[in-house]
């Protein structure tokens, strides 16, 4: 089996790169399919795992791990309040998946779960999606 790395953070302050013994001022955090951590350098990432990452790009998805996390966290909050509510969301979802183009758009089940994961008003997209959900033919 292919060992497959990817980033998961990054680690503030310096420290030592665990895999070569060069200290490091930006430190980037990758798990291994395993579930084994690493701490590295830009240098030993590129020799790890292929990618060429400037200290940009590697900065954007640090960010976009954050984010992705946090609304994650906000649909599981939404979730364990409301799960009934929340399963219907997410069948419509699958259902509007299968049944329209994705060059149509994602449609309103997409947006409400959207909007519940980032963080916006959860009981009033749920309200409001449900009072739209009702004059649908395609949902009877």
């Amino acid at each position: 089996m292919a060992t497959n790395w990817k980033l998961t953070g990054k680690p503030n302050g310096g420290g030592q790169c665990e895999h070569c013994p060069r200290a490091l001022v930006n430190r980037y955090e990758i798990t291994c399919t395993d579930g084994t951590k690493m701490i590295v350098g830009r240098g030993c990432l590129k020799k790890i795992t292929g990618w060429t990452l400037s200290a940009a790009q590697a900065e954007r998805e640090i960010k976009m791990i954050a984010i992705h996390a946090k609304r994650a966290a906000n649909w599981a909050a939404f979730a364990a309040a409301s799960p009934e509510l929340a399963a219907t969301i997410l069948a419509d979802c699958e259902r509007y998946s299968a049944t329209t183009p994705r060059e149509f758009g994602a449609g309103a089940s997409h947006e409400v779960k959207y909007y519940i994961e980032a963080g916006e008003d959860a009981n009033w997209a749920a309200g409001n999606y449900m009072t739209r959900r009702a004059a649908w033919a395609w949902v009877r």
